[in-house]
């Protein structure tokens, strides 16, 4: 019984820390990627600045920094899961420009 309930729990602890991609195969097509600048529908949008590996504790982890060309309240959310799309351990990180009012 014991048992049971241990590993029902570090089952559900293992699929809450996983990295949840929300938006669908269609909408992440339309994301591609050439050199260091990520295109949505043929347009620019952003650019790779910077990638990072850290290891830490025996842990290594990859982070990629990218800036926004302009500021971008709707795409933000495929953008990150197009990124983890294609690495799924990544730890991801947008700079997007100060929005004007």
């Amino acid at each position: 019984m014991r048992l049971t309930l241990f590993t029902t729990l570090i089952i559900l602890l293992v699929i809450s820390c996983s990295p949840k991609i929300k938006t669908t195969p269609q909408e992440l097509a339309k994301f591609s990627h050439r050199n260091d600048t990520i295109f949505y529908l043929q347009e620019p949008i952003a650019k790779i600045y910077n990638l990072e590996y850290e290891h830490y504790r025996g842990h290594r982890t990859l982070e990629i920094s990218i800036e926004s060309f302009n500021y971008m309240d709707v795409n933000t959310e495929p953008l990150i899961d197009w990124i983890l799309s294609k690495k799924k351990n990544a730890k991801v990180e947008i700079r997007q420009p100060i929005k004007t009012f």
